[in-house]
């Protein structure tokens, strides 16, 4: 599952959007194999980062759960980081 591009990122994984994979099923289809496999004693999914399973296991997510730097595309984390120099975030 971690090399399906139903996840990106380099190490810890978030959710990727690929509307392609969304209108074939494979996001529901990931979701029904973790929960098949959660059933029967096996194991879940050990690529989320961890605010991620946090988000979904206990539904709740702190403020500083991401950061930029999490962010697998790199046009928005430059944006980002461009932002955070100017001083404007709070």
């Amino acid at each position: 599952m971690q090399q399906s591009g139903l996840f990106e990122g380099s190490t810890a994984k978030y959710f990727s959007y690929d509307i392609d994979m969304l209108t074939e099923g494979k996001y529901r289809l990931a979701g029904q194999l973790v929960a098949l496999s959660l059933k029967y004693d096996g194991p879940g999914p050990q690529c989320m980062h961890t605010a991620v399973y946090d988000a979904i296991a206990e539904d709740s997510v702190t403020g500083d759960a991401f950061t930029v730097e999490d962010l697998a595309d790199g046009d928005m984390k430059a944006v980002l980081n461009q932002v955070s120099r100017t001083g404007l975030l709070i």
